[in-house]
Order: structure tokens, then sequence, then C-alpha cells
């Protein structure tokens, strides 16, 4: 089958403009992770996520000449590659050679634009994988360093008809033929008519674990892979979803015989329609997770729960068989199971299944998301004392070790809530008065929402945070300009709250040139079997002409600095750089996006040097260089600001259209202030960040 050619785009850029230019030997950035692709004999796999940043230096750079190499892997017959390549002119020129061989003798196309915009491409027209080699040159002689980014997407052309490969016909699991361990040829999967579906038979050896991985071109639909464990193909035993080319499914035989087991290649999310080609590589090995058994065993069964004690019990291990344990949970008790494991790959994380019955026949909760730690909660508002079951399970090939953490006390919301200050704040025509300032030890139920009113001066914009006690808390809110339309959150609100870490925060901008009430309403989602019933909660309410609202503080509070370099507490600045404080970051203007008067300063950073305004779609708070990072998914520049002989910087350039995105009304940017910080820096990276600021488009 020839493959209609698919896509394949490589971005490459300077992530940090002004940042990256100019740099003197002295100045130039460490090398990028990796270090050891300096020769086409020793090229690195391009990341799949390629949202770093790279480093190569030139002929002019003290340390010596030092380009960069990358191979495109599984290149599939008929799939085109093109490579378009972006970076800062001032940095120096940077082309990009394509080779067809390792060790790059055979050139297959090379950019020499000069231009920060240059492109190559090539196509596999051969009958099997093949791989593309990418050379980064430094061609300009004066280039000291430069940096650039990657990034890859795939763009498939329509399906042609393929013709069988060699394993057809294989539509059906009566009809799959046997393969053995060891790599396939290509494969074809189409979809252009009927229900495309491969089907392969696997011998798997008593006490061996099986591991399934496929390759597949880019571009059109992904397939995925179910196994079954009987020839009907009735009941799914493993499903790998295709992701980014490849899918991978593992299952161990722990029958104590040799069991044959049958694979279906096809496109389950896609639906009938589409076509590929794909490589099987077929593993079969000891399987380590079989043998190991904790202090408990066995609990694999319902039946067989082991009763399981309030407080901590470590060192548990879970396999393919289940564990299950008996909790007792006191009248008007709320119980809160923590699980702590670590999670080498996302088939290694444990879930947790809770039980009202000793029967397991009602669940309660489940952990959704792993990655541990986790927790499932259940109160017992029964009248009487009752046995929960709690199932602990984990991917059927794999293994892990983890603790538990089991906590019953009296559930509050049963006990008597206490009621706040302000209450009875019910709805909207017995809203409290609220005034600018922190609110501490507020009280909340999911039938017994709050309401407060506050006066907004024309001009300025209202601005608050709500932090939930509880990490599941559900709490929303929503801001009503009018008593008649309030309490209507499908068509009264004029602004919602935006997740943020444990609560919620908001922000209105007052547009008239007078004073405005507004009313604030806030609930908890009246979703019982997931949220709290009751709980406690603080508000931080401000007003202003600053459209944003601070957060990702370089105190501590938010997440530790690098290197203890944290910031004074409350002050409201990133971590601390070589000054001895932090920088700050403020808007002023208007969040409108049709004023387009959006503008930010940046004070306390690094005098003379250069930074740059960055905006994500995502709150984060990572460690990073000398700071905290505090925004992704993805994470855009804006522009340069130069700083003055104070640290001190003013933007100059429309915030809406700088970006290579446009925002739109509603939408929730995060900004946040990069400033070069060289030679003295606390953590040695050469550059920090300020804290970060919320805003939300009008």
């Amino acid at each position: 089958m020839s493959l209609a050619p698919a896509l394949l785009r490589l971005s490459v850029g300077c992530v940090a403009l002004a940042l990256c230019a100019g740099f003197a030997s002295a100045d130039c950035p460490d090398d990028d992770p990796f270090v050891a692709n300096d020769d086409c004999f020793a090229p690195e796999p391009l990341p799949s996520f390629l949202s770093g940043w790279f480093t190569i230096y030139g002929q002019a750079h003290a340390g010596g000449l030092d380009e960069d190499y990358w191979v495109v892997e599984d290149v599939f017959p008929g799939e085109s590659v093109q490579l378009d390549v972006f970076y800062l002119v001032a940095g120096g020129d940077v082309d990009v050679e394509l080779y067809a061989d390792l060790g790059c003798s055979n050139l297959l196309d090379v950019s020499n634009g000069g231009t920060g915009n240059e492109s190559v491409s090539a196509t596999n027209a051969g009958p099997g994988l093949t791989n593309f080699y990418v050379h980064i040159v430094a061609a300009d002689p004066a280039l000291d360093c430069n940096n650039y980014s990657m990034s890859i997407t795939r763009i498939a052309a329509p399906c042609a008809s393929p013709p069988n490969d060699a394993l057809e016909p294989n539509d059906s699991c009566a009809a799959a033929p046997v393969i053995g361990v060891g790599t396939t040829p290509v494969l074809n999967l189409s979809g252009t008519s009927g229900d495309p579906r491969d089907h392969y038979a696997i011998d798997v050896p008593a006490g061996e674990l099986l591991t399934i991985d496929m390759l597949y071109a880019q571009g059109g639909a992904s397939p995925d892979l179910t196994l079954y464990v009987t020839s009907a193909c009735d009941s799914a035993e493993a499903v790998a979803f295709g992701i980014n080319g490849s899918a991978q499914l593992e299952w161990a035989n722990g029958s104590g015989a040799t069991q044959r087991v049958y694979l279906r290649v096809w496109y389950f999310v896609g639906g009938a329609a589409g076509c590929g080609e794909y490589v099987l590589n077929v593993a079969s090995v000891p399987a380590p997770c079989l043998a190991t058994d904790d202090a408990f065993e066995d609990n694999d069964d319902c039946a067989a729960a082991v009763p399981l004690q309030p407080g901590t019990t470590a060192n548990l291990h879970v396999s393919a068989d289940v564990d299950y344990y008996s909790i007792l949970v006191p009248a008007g008790n709320a119980l809160t199971v923590e699980v702590e494991y670590v999670a080498a790959v996302v088939e290694d994380e444990v879930y947790l299944y809770l039980y009202d019955s000793t029967d397991c026949a009602n669940q309660v909760d489940t952990t959704w998301i792993g990655g541990g730690p986790d927790f499932v909660d259940w109160i017992n508002d029964t009248g009487a004392d009752r046995t929960v079951v709690l199932r602990v399970d984990i991917d059927s090939a794999h293994c892990n070790d983890y603790d538990l953490h089991v906590f019953s006390a009296l559930d509050p919301c049963l006990a008597g809530l206490p009621e706040d200050p302000f209450e009875d704040n019910d709805d909207c025509l017995s809203a409290a008065v609220l005034l600018p300032g922190f609110q501490a030890g507020l009280t909340l139920r999911q039938s017994d929402e709050d309401y407060y009113a506050i006066d907004v001066p024309g001009g300025q914009s209202l601005h608050v945070l709500a932090l939930f006690a509880a990490p599941s808390a559900g709490i929303e809110l929503f801001l009503y300009d009018s008593v008649v339309l309030c309490g209507d959150t499908s068509l009264g609100p004029v602004a919602r709250g935006n997740a943020y870490e444990l609560g919620q925060f908001l922000t209105w901008l007052n547009s008239s040139s007078t004073n405005a009430t507004v009313y604030l309403q806030v609930q908890i989602r009246p979703l019982p079997q997931i949220y709290p019933e009751c709980g406690a909660y603080d508000l931080d309410v401000s007003l202003g002409g600053d459209p944003g609202t601070s957060f990702c503080a370089g105190d501590g509070s938010d997440g530790a600095c690098p290197c203890g370099n944290e910031s004074a507490l409350g002050a409201g600045e990133g971590c601390a750089g070589s000054q001895g404080h932090g920088a700050v970051l403020s808007a002023t203007g208007s969040a409108s996006i049709a004023n387009d008067d959006l503008a930010f300063g940046v004070t306390g950073a690094r005098p003379g040097q250069p930074s740059l305004l960055v905006r994500g779609s995502q709150p984060i708070a990572l460690p990073f260089k000398d700071g905290l990072f505090c925004m992704g998914g993805p994470t855009l520049r804006v522009g340069v600001i130069a700083l003055d002989a104070s640290g001190a910087g003013t933007s100059s350039f429309s915030v809406v259209h700088a970006g290579p995105v446009t925002p739109l009304p509603g939408q929730t940017d995060f900004f946040q202030q990069w400033y070069r910080d060289p030679a003295v820096s606390p953590c040695g990276s050469g550059s920090n960040f300020s804290q970060g600021v919320i805003v939300v488009w009008q």
C-alpha cells in the first residue's frame, strides 16, 4: 500500500526573543539537555513534546562549534516530511539540512535563507519504514550562540484504496492468523468502506508479560488496540489508544498455562473512516508482578476483604490480583481514604473504588485521574454504623507498592456547621454588603448559598478570589448586575468564576462612569455524590483600575522557589533575584479587546537587562530557572520590555495583537515577565520571573 502523503511539520524558533539576542560568550545559555547530539552518527530522536528550547553554538563561541543533529524516526512509505525553521536573525544565521542516512552523506534538502524563516522537505518513496536525519547548522561564521524551539504536527491527505497485506484476510477474530514475537512487516488498515479491523492470535506462555508496541503513520485516523482472551473477542482484557504515532498494550498471563489471546487493530475512536499503515512489535518476557504479595494477602475479592483501621498502613502491593479492604465507619462520620504511590508510567497508577456494602454491589466513589496521591470519601448518614469495602486496582499487566491513609471523623455538616457573621445571606434580596478586603472562615452549604452586594466605582475593576478548605470542594462564583436575574446561573451572570488551585477567581470591569452595585453568588456545585455538602472558605476582594489579578507569588505560598530564594511573604513579588527581592508585574488600562489599551509594567527586575512578557492559558506553578513558571497550555511570547536603571519597564506594544493568537471575549489568560539576571542570579540559571497576573478579556 502506498500511504497518501502525510505532513510532518517541525517549527524551530528563538524562545526568548531579546533574551537570545546579542549574547556574548560569557552570557551564552547552558547547553540544552540533548548535549550528546553533536554529530550525525549520534542523533537524538525528535522529542514528541517539542515545546522546550534548544541551544546551538557557532564558530565564534569560546567553547567551540556545537551543532545539533536529530532523527525523524519511522517515516512510513509515501509519507512526506516538511520542516519549517524559525530563529532570531539577530542571533546569527541558522540553516537546516535534511539527510536520508545515518552519517548524513545523502543530502535530501537544504535551506539557505538567512531570513529566520526557512523550510526543507522530503518524501519516503521506498517500500518500508525509514528515518530522516536533521542537521541544525550554525551557518554564520560570526554566530556565537542562538536558541530555537520545535513542534511537530502531521496532516494526512484523503485515503486511497489499498491492496491487502500479507496477513489478510484477518477481518474477524475467527480468521486471526497466529503471530509470534518480533516485528511484523508494514501492514495495512483501510476504512474507505465497511468496518476495517485486523485480528491476530498470540500464544503467551504461563507467567509471562506480553507487550505489543504499534507504530503507525500519523496524520489520519489513529488506530487503536484491543486485547481479548476468548476466541469470540467478546470481552476486552486490555485497550490502548493510538496517540502521536504509537500505542502500547500489555497483559500478564497469570493463568498457570499457555494462553492464546486475540489482538484487534481498529479505528475504535475514529469510527470506520480512515486508513493507514502500521507495524507491530510483539515481545514476551517473564512477568515480575505475578510473584509479589504483601502481608494482607489473599484479599483478592470482596468476600475476602481484610479489615483496615484508621491511620496509615504502609508497604502494600497490588498487581493482577486486586486488593480488598473492609472499613467500619461509625454513624455520622465522614470517611476519607488516601492512596500514596509513585507511578513511573500511566499503567503503574493505583486506583481506588469504594462500596457502601460488604457485597460490593453499590460503588459510591472512585479515583478518576491517578498520578498519586489521590483519595475517595464517603459520609455515613444512614443513622447506624456501616462497614464499607475499599477495592485497590491497577492495570492487569503492572504492579506497584502503595500506602493507605484512613481518616474517619464526625462530619461537620451532619453535626451542625456554625454560621458565619454574614448569615442569613441566602439570596440576592438578603445579600450581605461586602467591602474590599480579606474575609476568612466563611461557611457554605449546598442547600444554603451565600450572596454578597459589592459597590464598584465607575471605571474600576472588581477582583474576587475564593479559596475553599477542601481540595475537591467544587466552589463556584457568579456575578450579576441586576437583582432581577440574580441567581439565574444560565442567563444572568455578567461574569463567572474561573478555576484556580483550591477555589475560583473572578474579574469584572465597570465600564461606565457611575457607581454600580453587583451581586456575588457563592455556591457548591449541586453534585452531592462528588462534592461535599458543606465547608469553610475565604474571600479576597479588591477594587482598582488594575484590570488584572495577581497570583503565583514567589513567597512560598504557591510553591517553593528553585533554590530557597523566596521573596518576602505577602510582598506579591516573584522569587528573589540578584537584587535581593522579586520582580512585580502589574497591568493598567482595561481588559477590553475593543479598547486595546491593556499595558503591563514590571518593577524590581535586574536593571539594564531585557525582559519578555509571556502569556499562557492554564495556571501552573513549576520551579524553572531562578523562579516559578506560572502558566502553560501553551506558553506564547507577547513582547519585549526593556528595563531601565532601576529594573523597571512598561510595554509599548499592543498586548491584544502582539502575540500570535488574538484573545476572545470571556477568555482567561495568565501573564508573567521573564527577565535576564546573568552571572550573579541566586540559583545560577541567569534568568528569573515575576509573579503572575490573571486577565479575563472583555
